[in-house]
């Protein structure tokens, strides 16, 4: 019996959805290598209907939402150029020479579901949930791959405003969403005592997913290092939250269920105020599949969480599918779980390169096992998320797979305090000053390592970005496909001693 099916289905329904594409904007080189995988990938799953069927919904998917998003392209280029276009803004962003505006069009005075991205001039004074009126001409996704990159945040159009063709209409001053009221008084709470905005900023985007703040240069030197990950709400946070509620409530001898309830809601409420972003749906699903097997007694594995996380997030987004942050998430939990499963019982086994000495680990010994499979972690993750890295930005940091293994520890640390700070908070808000005065000491540690590593250690690579990204991409499918679902392989593990 397969040990993973929920993984293999989700393979095959990311397949669909790649399958689904090629007939709309792939060339046939591409066609031929996705084509030949899949081929591999059937031949490995013996054909078996679950997985047809997960390669099927999974094209059906996406024909049926690009089927919406260029209609949605077609009532777009049916507005007339010269009337003026309103849209409401919903998210902004920065870069270094324009203020990055999502916004969704509104038509008839009512809010639609068509996005449109509008870059506007840097100094422009502009809030969530303001209107914005232009007269400039939208323009589309045309090229194959401005088309998947729009598809893959469901965008249907762009435009550039200068400082003269736009009016703003800014939100009505008492209509403010209870979210940003309550995420609002968590920043308050836990910035309060920070000596330094900068570093308050980093804070809050560590927390609660407030990236908006981060200084651009700053932003800068994280994706050098390829260390921005450490902002995207995922894994790290809610296994914090989940692992403080269960000991909270049960020191408070809350009863099961009421406990699981109350660790779904506050998880659900935290997914909520950071924005649903695709790692922290990924994050929130895995938490509630393994408290629910738990509770349920059934058995549950890692990969197949993550498996049945992608299929439910595709099923309601399926263009997020090609979107980098999607591909990150997974790819690098993906790296993380198969190292953890499969390498260690390769690299890290009883006999080499560490051996028992009368039936116990040298403490020294231990500290080099645990660093040297945090080390093999670290490298898988930089080797699955390294082709969308040369993808999307055109190049990767080397250094980055022992700078993560000095970050992430301080950034989980950061992430506990966080907690502590919070609650103190909420009782009264001058108790929150020291632990976020232990914070703001770990944060300002971690960007001067960063800043340190940019500067002087980065090693940095890059290439023919479509190449590599095929090549790796193939590579690691065949790798994932071989290692997970071969029923031939075995790997080596210690003979037991023969009882005397």
């Amino acid at each position: 019996m397969r040990k993973y099916p929920a993984f293999l289905f989700f393979i095959f329904f990311i397949l669909g959805e790649i399958t689904s594409l090629i007939y709309r904007n792939i060339p046939n080189p591409d066609a031929v290598i996705i084509i030949f995988t899949l081929i591999m990938l059937l031949k490995i799953s013996k054909m078996k209907t679950k997985y047809i069927a997960a390669f099927i919904a999974g094209y059906i998917a996406l024909a049926v939402n690009i089927y919406h998003y260029e209609n949605n392209i077609k009532t777009l280029k049916n507005i007339n150029i010269k009337n003026k276009k309103e849209a409401l803004i919903y998210k902004i962003n920065e870069s270094k020479h324009s203020k990055i505006l999502y916004a969704l069009l509104i038509q008839k005075n009512k809010k639609t579901n068509i996005k449109i991205l509008i870059f506007a001039p840097k100094k422009t004074k502009i809030s969530k949930n303001s209107k914005i009126i232009f007269s400039q001409k939208l323009k589309f996704p045309e090229n194959k791959k401005n088309y998947i990159r729009y598809l893959s945040k469901n965008i249907c159009a762009f435009t550039y405003l200068n400082n003269k063709n736009f009016k703003i209409i800014p939100p009505e001053k008492n209509i403010q969403p209870l979210t940003e009221k309550i995420k609002n008084k968590i920043k308050n709470i836990l910035t309060f005592g920070f000596s330094s905005k900068k570093e308050a900023n980093i804070y809050a985007a560590l927390t609660i997913g407030e990236r908006n703040t981060i200084p651009v240069c700053l932003k800068d030197i994280f994706k050098n290092t390829n260390t921005y990950h450490i902002f995207s709400i995922s894994g790290l946070h809610f296994a914090s939250i989940v692992v403080f509620l269960i000991w909270f409530l049960n020191i408070a001898r809350i009863n099961n269920n009421l406990k699981i309830a109350i660790i779904i809601i506050s998880s659900l409420f935290y997914l909520h105020i950071t924005e649903y972003r695709i790692p922290s749906m990924r994050a929130f699903i895995m938490a509630l599949l393994f408290i629910l097997s738990n509770n349920f007694h059934r058995e549950n594995t890692a990969l197949n969480s993550l498996g049945a996380s992608g299929v439910i997030i595709l099923l309601l987004f399926p263009y997020s599918l090609f979107s980098a942050g999607f591909m990150l998430s997974f790819l690098a939990v993906s790296g993380i779980l198969i190292t953890n499963t499969y390498l260690k019982n390769i690299f890290i086994n009883e006999k080499t390169p560490f051996e028992k000495i009368k039936g116990k680990i040298s403490l020294k010994k231990h500290i080099i096992r645990k660093t040297y499979k945090y080390f093999l972690i670290c490298l898988a993750a930089w080797f699955f998320t390294s082709p969308v890295i040369l993808y999307f930005y055109g190049k990767t940091s080397l250094s980055s797979i022992i700078l993560n293994m000095a970050i992430i520890p301080l950034i989980s640390l950061t992430i506990q305090i966080s907690i502590i700070s919070l609650l103190a908070g909420l009782i009264f808000k001058p108790l929150s000053t020291f632990p976020n005065k232990i914070a703001q000491l770990i944060i300002h540690t971690a960007i001067k390592i960063v800043n340190l590593t940019d500067k002087n250690f980065n090693i940095v690579l890059s290439g023919d970005k479509t190449l590599i990204f095929i090549l790796v991409f193939l590579i690691i499918g065949l790798f994932t496909a071989f290692f997970i679902y071969e029923e031939k392989i075995k790997f080596p593990v210690q003979e037991k001693p023969p009882m005397s």
